[in-house]
């Protein structure tokens, strides 16, 4: 599939439009799915809860169908237009029109892209606007009667392309990979800032006469701060003795 086809051939309209639609449905899949990426974990939970490897086909042809019969239009749109009439799926854009408007601009972004980078944007658009408008479109359309009423016909007419469920194990793999990163990171952060607090005020209690703590210097591995708190420890006993 060549995935950012946009041509038609007016003397095969049915089938070139049918390639067209299929390649801005590949567009809008593998931006939404490179989104997760940009997601926090509330927003990841809820895409789950509406999105599967198993709609989310059907739900970029849907999503694809709008687009082109409704917002790109022209000859395509047109060819596009009867077939989803012939399917069963242009009643749902007819009475969605208003609930798709916060994605048109996504849309738009995702269905221009030419490359890589391209739907790199349109997936960083996409995370931050499905908590705020997108995710009430979405899940109207996959909750739509109609939508499952299509999505026989749209399953055997345009069958879900074998690359689909690698990518979204990766998808997922990828994710888990950076939240980890993120987890090491914090722990990396957090454990200096911890030890600093530590080795504080351990050289806090020697200075007031509270005795050296070598067992809980030793457990934190601050070899340097040994140094300090017995040269603290060593000038307030001058101190006192004066």
């Amino acid at each position: 599939m060549d995935i950012y086809y946009r041509g038609f051939d007016s003397n095969s309209p049915i089938s070139s439009g049918a390639k067209h639609l299929t390649a801005c449905a590949a567009r809008l899949l593998l931006a939404m799915l490179r989104s997760v990426q940009y997601m926090d974990d509330a927003a990841i939970e809820a895409f789950h809860k509406y999105i599967s490897v198993d709609n989310i086909w059907l739900l970029c042809l849907m999503l694809a169908g709008w687009l082109l019969a409704g917002v790109v239009g022209g000859t395509i749109g047109a060819a596009v237009g009867a077939i989803l009439a012939f399917l069963g799926a242009q009643e749902l854009f007819d009475r969605l029109n208003d609930i798709y408007a916060p994605l048109r601009e996504w849309a738009l972004l995702a269905y221009n892209a030419n490359n890589d980078d391209d739907i790199d944007k349109a997936a960083r658009q996409f995370a931050p606007a499905f908590a705020t408008g997108f995710l009430t479109a979405i899940e109207f359309v996959v909750l739509h009667k109609i939508f499952r009423a299509s999505a026989a016909l749209l399953s055997k007419r345009f069958p879900r392309p074998t690359w689909i469920d690698p990518v979204w194990e990766r998808t997922a793999k990828e994710r888990g990979s950076r939240r980890k990163s993120k987890a090491d990171e914090s722990v990396k952060t957090a454990l200096p800032q911890m030890i600093t607090t530590l080795q504080t005020k351990g050289a806090m209690r020697v200075a007031r006469g509270g005795g050296f703590p070598v067992g809980a210097v030793v457990v934190a591995g601050a070899a340097l701060t040994v140094g300090t708190v017995i040269t603290v420890a060593a000038l307030s006993g001058k101190e006192r003795s004066r």
